[in-house]
């Protein structure tokens, strides 16, 4: 265990941002809140005809399962296999360093030696070596041990006492399945062995949403929640504390991010609330980002000028280094079979169609990383600022031809990102076109409200009237009272993403107009109100932070309304 806490790799987070300041996951990681979602059976299948208010009924129920801190959900004297889900810079590699580290320092109960190894650099590793016998739990116990890369035989004997049983405590940590979604051979290859395994040796792993390809069997599924207005003052503080800000820098900065709705948001997301204190300390005087595709912008505007002022090379990351990365990053996943974040000074030569050089010009900038000093191979030190890159080239391309990436899930989050950097960027006739277009989707699942609420979030756009002609608020709110079909559960979870203050506000003003009819249904229905909304209690008492209020209130405000409908 001493090898884990000695590991920088995983008990420090990656000098970003132009720093010297590697940020040790001891002291700036804070805790996070996780729901599980299990799986159940679905009565929509073998009724269709299940009333809107059923759906909405059975939904609220799931929404209603507690949020508790991620050590009391994951550990235990018996440790289930868990997917952990959660969404660009939510979190999840953090999480499961430091689960790592708190088992190595003896504060778990169920588990005494942590196995972490990323997922792309064990597919890198397998598919560049031609190692086809080689095991995701083989690497791992390589990655722990490195002398066992010279001695397989001695490896595998290990790997299989594992698996016998012989070595108790082990929890294996897999970090990173939406990174080799892409590639069939390696979903294939991980998820049916930790499908094999998953009752053998416990493991956790961590993906994207969009990313996951299926369940695996075996395990459950549990959700990251944003962060906390509490525990976004945390991490503030945390990261002042690492980086020696100056005296008062968290508190102004907390006050300011406390008082704005738009950055409290945005702050939820742990990524973000770190680029948000980057860009402060950086400029002091400057207004922060009102969206997060500007937090992107500036963050690149930002690295370069500090890389070019620090090496005195005013050609580090310059306009030309910047579109040949941009074009660079979209053709390693357009133009290679699958898309890929993993990638060698090969690879640069042969699809950056560039002369720049990648050691000169990109590298010093710090946007980039390997998995050790020896390592030839390099990838984003956040995969968010691929995508944005990616996005970036796409503004060069036809809106039909973007519009079909948002099917698949690799290019979900770039679709996201293109989206609203048409609208920041200046091309406006494009956004509106764009937003049009999704917004005339016939959709039955409402998927594509879902990511016209995405883009018009990160583009900071609350009030859609001038692009769409009509507030896309009230049409969300209207698809989730009414109980249009299955679109409910995206209409409540796209407007939590566009406007949660209006979705609060909106469910308040409803329940206070039912409020005479509370108390008959009370009386007709008094085992729907044994819950913790209709009882006017403090949601924290339930596992609810204050964040997730206007959801609450929302669904309490949809059970009222399917009660008419019987």
């Amino acid at each position: 265990c001493q090898s884990v806490l000695d590991d920088p790799r995983i008990s420090q987070l990656p000098a970003v941002f132009e720093t010297d300041t590697r940020l040790p996951v001891a002291t700036t990681f804070v805790d996070l809140r996780v729901v599980e979602r299990r799986a159940t059976f679905s009565r929509d299948i073998v009724q269709p005809m299940l009333s809107p208010g059923q759906q909405i009924w059975e939904r609220e129920k799931r929404l209603r399962l507690p949020r508790r801190p991620a050590q009391q959900v994951l550990d235990g004297a018996d440790i289930r296999s868990s997917v952990l889900i959660g969404g660009p810079g939510s979190g999840k590699s953090a999480l499961l360093r430091r689960v790592a580290l708190d088992i190595a320092k003896g504060r778990w109960r169920g588990a005494k030696v942590p196995l972490f190894v990323e997922l792309r650099r064990f597919w890198a590793r397998r598919s560049a070596d031609q190692h086809s016998n080689l095991t995701l739990i083989g690497f791992a116990l390589e990655e722990r041990l490195p002398h066992l890369r010279k001695d397989p035989e001695s490896r595998d004997r290990m790997e299989r006492r594992l698996l016998k049983g012989d070595i108790s405590g082990v929890l294996l940590l897999a970090d990173g399945l939406d990174e080799i979604s892409s590639v069939p051979e390696a979903v294939e290859t991980i998820y049916g062995e930790l499908e094999a395994i998953a009752h053998l040796i416990p493991w956790i792993a961590s993906s994207r949403p969009t990313g996951l390809q299926r369940m695996i069997s075996g395990s459950r599924r549990l959700e990251l929640d944003p962060l906390s207005i509490d525990a976004i003052e945390r991490l503030v503080i945390a990261w002042s504390t690492a980086t020696g800000a100056p005296d008062g820098f968290a508190g102004q900065l907390y006050a300011e991010i406390a008082a704005n709705s738009t950055l409290r948001q945005m702050a939820g997301n742990p990524f973000l609330l770190t680029a948000l204190c980057y860009l402060r300390y950086a400029n002091i005087d400057r207004p922060l980002p009102d969206s997060r595709s500007t937090i992107y912008q500036r963050l690149f505007e930002q690295i370069a000028r500090q890389a070019q002022l620090r090496h005195s090379d005013r050609h580090i990351l310059d306009g030309a280094t910047y579109e040949t990365l941009e074009q660079f990053c979209h053709a390693l996943y357009a133009d290679t079979d699958t898309p890929k974040q993993v990638f060698s000074e090969f690879d640069w030569q042969r699809l950056s169609g560039s002369e720049i050089d990648l050691k000169a010009r990109v590298l010093p900038a710090r946007l980039l990383t390997a998995f050790n000093e020896n390592d030839t191979d390099y990838h984003f030190m956040h995969l968010s600022l691929q995508e944005h890159l990616i996005a970036r080239y796409l503004l060069k391309s036809e809106i039909p031809d973007v519009s079909q990436l948002r099917f698949h899930p690799a290019w979900r989050s770039v679709f996201r990102s293109y989206g609203a950097l048409l609208h920041s960027t200046g091309y406006h006739n494009d956004f509106r076109g764009l937003v049009k277009k999704l917004y005339d989707d016939v959709d039955l699942l409402g998927l594509s409200l879902f990511n016209l609420a995405e883009i018009f979030a990160d583009a900071g756009i609350k009030d859609t009237t001038a692009w769409l002609g009509e507030d896309l608020r009230s049409r969300l709110w209207t698809m989730l009272t009414e109980g249009w079909n299955e679109i409910p559960a995206q209409a409540l979870e796209a407007l939590r993403v566009l406007d949660p203050e209006f979705l609060e506000a909106e469910a308040i003003t409803a329940l206070e107009e039912l409020a005479d009819d509370l108390a008959h249904l009370k009386e007709e229905y008094p085992e729907d109100f044994e819950t913790a909304a209709f009882k006017g209690e403090p949601y924290q008492q339930y596992g609810f932070e204050e964040t997730h209020a206007p959801r609450m209130l929302a669904v309490s405000y949809t059970h009222l309304r399917a009660h008419e409908t019987r």
